[in-house]
């Protein structure tokens, strides 16, 4: 299968970095979404999506370092601390941010490990009450069980793939990992890679069903911190917004486009 899938270009510019949570309303989606990013104020920001991306707000500033995973759930924001170091990362801990009081709740310490356990990208199986998530700060190349009640962190195997895209097989100094994933209300998960492939991953075997190859990859390939895939449940519409680089221009460029399943 080597045809390619189109991707609408949705907005050029949005100054913000992080992960996006619930999308809630009718014609005009108000999406949450937190930024580790200090230039714009780390902490919950909310916009508005439609035809274009407006209203971007800070509704709660919060002190961290940097951010990994990032889910809203029930009125609760649900996010992973970590630090970076020269020589990696430090694991903080796991954290609960509830919408509605402010109030935050640790709910583990992971004790600063150094290259410790970590997961990006949570995903929320809906039909059986489990997160999910990539086995790194930024994507990863195994499927992570995350625990809300404990803040365990374990391994459901190894990624696999059916096929790669044509990128990917040319590749020789990265192999192709899913650098962002998400999930839909009736329990399909899907996952954006590296050379810019989308995939279908199976949640239990982490077996991931090729779909076909992005049409829209300006940096050619998706690799920054802060890049995220949702999906609007109510439309059944699937995003992803992303950062590039201009080395032309020397400007950072925050993207999000449309993506056919």
């Amino acid at each position: 299968m080597k045809y390619k899938l189109h991707s609408f270009l949705l907005a050029s510019v949005m100054a913000l970095s992080g992960y996006v949570g619930t999308a809630l309303a009718t014609d005009t989606k108000t999406v949450y979404t937190m930024s580790d990013n200090g230039n714009f104020g780390k902490g919950i920001y909310s916009f508005e999506l439609g035809d274009t991306v407006d209203n971007i707000k800070l509704l709660q500033q919060m002190t961290y370092d940097g951010v990994s995973g990032g889910l809203l759930l029930n009125d609760t924001y649900y996010y992973l601390e970590y630090s970076q170091v020269y020589n990696g990362y430090k694991t903080l801990g796991l954290y609960a941010y509830d919408m509605e009081s402010k109030a935050v709740k640790q709910i583990v310490d992971y004790g600063a490990a150094h290259n410790g356990t970590i997961a990006s990208c949570f995903s929320y199986d809906y039909q059986t009450g489990t997160m999910y998530g990539l086995d790194g700060f930024n994507g990863g190349y195994s499927l992570q069980k995350i625990d809300l009640e404990t803040g365990n962190i374990s391994t459901v195997g190894l990624l696999t793939y059916d096929t790669y895209c044509d990128a990917a097989k040319k590749a020789t100094n990265v192999k192709d990992h899913l650098h962002v994933m998400t999930s839909t209300y009736d329990g399909d998960f899907y996952g954006v890679s590296y050379w810019g492939a989308l995939y279908k991953v199976n949640q239990y075997s982490a077996q991931c069903q090729y779909i076909g190859t992005l049409d829209y990859n300006p940096g050619d390939a998706y690799m920054y911190t802060g890049d995220c895939l949702f999906y609007d449940n109510d439309t059944d519409q699937l995003y992803m917004r992303f950062t590039t680089y201009n080395w032309d221009t020397k400007e950072w460029l925050y993207e999000i486009i449309k993506i056919d399943t």
